[in-house]
């Protein structure tokens, strides 16, 4: 799912795209906020790291495999087998 402008993108995103019985996984404060108003059920992930996903693409970005140590190996299992360090990479140029 690509990156949405606003919160309310994201939900009218979400809306089109899943059921209301689906769970989302967000620690996103406000947008928690918005889907629990919504009916959505909100999973709140406990955080290993306190840091977002915008450093860790910013490492990505330049080649800094550092990045690999503040997500999940299955996580990171998931970016290699969708190609995302050289599509985070290619979104640079």
């Amino acid at each position: 799912l690509y990156d949405q402008r606003s919160c309310q993108e994201w939900i009218n995103h979400l809306r089109v795209q899943l059921p209301l019985n689906k769970k989302i996984i967000t620690g996103n404060e406000k947008l928690i906020s918005i889907l629990l108003k919504e009916g959505y059920k909100v999973i709140i992930p406990q955080k290993k790291f306190d840091i977002s996903a915008t450093p860790i693409r910013k490492m990505i970005r330049i080649k800094k495999e550092k990045w690999r140590e503040y997500v999940p190996k299955r996580v990171e299992e998931i970016i290699e087998r969708i190609h995302g360090i050289e599509r985070i990479r290619e979104l640079q140029n």
